[in-house]
């Protein structure tokens, strides 16, 4: 089956695996935040020189970027944290200081994911609020321009 990823979403993973926040990522690679979120967004092609130095400060190899796929890493993640196994080279980061084990990382992603979620709800509930200040301003408006006619036709 052919990767479809673009080398910046195969980064973008990997970066996540490692426990590499953007701004880590950044600092580590002497640029900004913004200049590095960037690059990671939007970038379509690397320089051999700045896909080295992701490489290199993500602890992996080139070949391994160029070659990871994410769906197989999460599939090595899955069978990984339920049969205690290491995870396949090709899949992921073993376990070390920097990405933890497969176990861990699924672990902090459900966790992640569980924050998000809650994070979704909140922002459903203040468009809900928004939603309703929004019919009761127009409600409001409308009754304004009722007794603006009024007041007009009086006078």
């Amino acid at each position: 089956m052919k990767n479809f990823y673009a080398l910046r979403e195969k980064i973008r993973f990997i970066r996540i695996l490692r426990g590499y926040d953007e701004e880590a990522m950044a600092s580590s690679l002497g640029m900004q935040q913004p200049t590095y979120s960037y690059l990671e967004n939007h970038r379509k092609r690397f320089s051999d020189e700045e896909l080295n130095t992701i490489a290199s400060t993500l602890n992996v190899s080139r070949s391994m970027i160029e070659n990871f796929d994410p769906e197989a890493a999460l599939s090595a993640f899955a069978v990984s944290s339920n049969s205690g196994h290491e995870l396949d080279e090709h899949a992921g980061p073993k376990d070390d200081a920097a990405g933890g084990s497969g176990a861990e990382i699924i672990q902090q992603l459900k966790a992640h994911i569980h924050q998000l979620t809650k994070n979704i709800e909140g922002l459903r509930i203040q468009l809900k609020e928004q939603n309703d200040t929004i019919r009761t301003l127009r409600k409001t408006n409308q009754a304004l321009r009722q007794l603006l006619k009024v007041q007009m036709a009086k006078e």
